[in-house]
């Protein structure tokens, strides 16, 4: 018995029918495909990822990382800069390990209060500015531009790193799920902007991060600001305010609107997972520097996401392409007459058996498993294990074995 389930569990019958899906799926995608038709639902989901309902919906609620504190700069105008020397002068009263400004400042202005900021960033022990790449070669994969602040002025007392964010979707639809750690500009390295933060507060944190070599990681999103220290911008020109919690902790400076209770929808807002409209979003939940400070948060945490290997992904997909090869045979063999509404069935059961492991393994262990390639072989599966077996005639011979055991 056991030998003969055996038999049939590895026939080569299986293994041909398996290996006609994976080679129609390869042809499938070489197709190039494009349906203006599908125009409005590309629109709604184009910005969609399965395991943003882990973020949005099923993620227990994440403890505030009490080591970052967020400020707020406020709108740009004529007078940002000699605001923004004052609230550095007011923070630095109170020893931060690390301040990290999300903002430019690129040309000569008022030369006072160029002379009041540069004072301000001088008098900051460790102090991370803003960079931003340009112009990628894509044959080399090397940015040829890094742009900063003036660097006469101002960067001579700061390190820099990129602000670039990695971002999904169509147009203004636009999620921000992933970032780059590290990048080549012409002859040297930059590391992105929360990195060069956290790598003042803990370099062994950082390079333990750098050591994954991922070109793109993923955010293990804490949270919005309520997961954080947030002063807004009256608050951090109060000379007569407490800081005193900031002592040893991150700072990061950047843009939250006029005021916290002013909500905007600026370039430096993005959707994230964390948007509770998971699909078809209407307005951005998250400015930039929050987002930064969830990847400080992340890796000096070391609560990262791994994600499956698309050679995995195509090893599983084709795993699971076999086993359900395997049930179709047996379901055209025992119930021929009731295969298209069984198929259909267990074609239901298996993608959201599959869809439900995703969700379950993103939330649980934070691993990003990818199993649309299994997904899309076993519905195209039923029909051509149907088509087969009526070609071969395996099944008709099966069903008068049945019928005449002395045949």
């Amino acid at each position: 018995m056991i030998s003969k389930v055996f038999r049939f569990i590895f026939s080569l019958h299986h293994l041909f029918i398996s290996l006609i899906v994976a080679g129609l799926l390869v042809l499938l995608s070489l197709i190039p495909f494009k349906g203006d038709f599908l125009n409005p639902i590309e629109q709604a989901l184009s910005d969609f990822e399965l395991t943003d309902i882990v973020f949005s919906q099923l993620r227990d609620q994440q403890p505030p990382d009490t080591s970052i504190v967020i400020v707020n700069i406020g709108e740009e105008d004529e007078y940002s800069r000699a605001r923004i020397a004052k609230q550095i002068f007011n923070l630095n009263r109170f020893g931060p390990k690390v301040i990290g400004i999300d903002a430019f400042f690129r040309a000569k202005k008022d030369t006072v209060m160029d002379a009041f900021l540069q004072a301000a960033l001088a008098s900051t022990s460790n102090l991370v500015l803003v960079s931003k790449l340009n112009y990628l070669n894509e044959q080399t994969n090397v940015y040829d531009t890094l742009e900063t602040s003036n660097p006469e002025l101002f960067m001579p007392f700061a390190s820099s790193g990129f602000a670039n964010l990695i971002t999904e979707g169509i147009d203004e639809f636009r999620t921000s799920r992933a970032f780059s750690p590290i990048e080549k500009v012409r002859d040297t390295t930059e590391l992105a902007f929360p990195l060069q933060v956290s790598a003042i507060q803990d370099p062994q944190a950082v390079q333990q991060f750098l050591n994954r070599k991922n070109e793109i990681e993923y955010i293990n999103y804490r949270g919005n600001m309520d997961k954080f220290y947030v002063i807004d911008v009256d608050q951090s020109l109060d000379e007569q305010a407490d800081f005193s919690f900031i002592k040893d902790k991150i700072v990061l400076m950047g843009y939250m609107g006029k005021n916290l209770s002013h909500n905007t929808w600026g370039e430096d807002k993005f959707f994230t997972p964390l948007n509770k409209k998971f699909a078809g979003k209407s307005f951005p939940d998250m400015y930039g520097i929050v987002v930064h400070a969830n990847i400080v948060s992340m890796v000096l945490n070391k609560d990262y996401i791994d994600v499956m290997s698309t050679e995995l992904s195509y090893l599983i997909g084709f795993i699971i392409l076999y086993l359900n090869v395997v049930v179709f045979s047996f379901f055209i063999r025992k119930i021929p007459l009731a295969y298209g509404a069984v198929t259909i069935v267990w074609q239901l059961f298996v993608t959201i058996l599959l869809l439900f492991v995703v969700l379950m393994l993103f939330n649980y262990v934070h691993y990003k498993a990818d199993f649309t390639t299994g997904i899309i072989a076993v519905l195209l599966a039923a029909d051509i294990s149907d088509v087969y077996f009526s070609i071969t005639g395996i099944t008709q011979r099966t069903t008068q074995s049945a019928k005449n055991p002395n045949t």
